[in-house]
């Protein structure tokens, strides 16, 4: 699935599936994640994410201490019966 398409069927599926009032896309990073954490790959040149790139989902329980190559994806939602938008972070590997 192209990134660009992840982006917007997880919109819809935060709005459907979990019941958020609003949700916004907010920025794409480039990261390294385990099971227990992550690090974001820091780039002061200003280079784009392709959203043209496939990408996929994965279980990261299952990863234990192996770190893979990701990109994290940031949203601004709104929960029901709240006002203030919070940050919301899903990861994915670029296949």
């Amino acid at each position: 699935m192209k990134l660009s398409e992840y982006i917007e069927n997880k919109k819809v599926e935060l709005v459907a599936v979990n019941k958020f009032k609003s949700v916004e896309f907010k920025r794409l990073d480039n990261c390294q994640v385990s099971q227990f954490m992550h690090s974001c790959i820091l780039d002061f040149t200003d280079t784009k994410i392709d959203t043209s790139i496939e990408v996929e989902e994965f279980d990261r329980t299952k990863l234990g201490n192996t770190k893979i190559d990701c990109i994290e994806i940031t949203f601004n939602v709104v929960k029901p019966r709240c006002r203030k938008p919070e940050s919301l972070r899903t990861y994915v590997k670029i296949s």
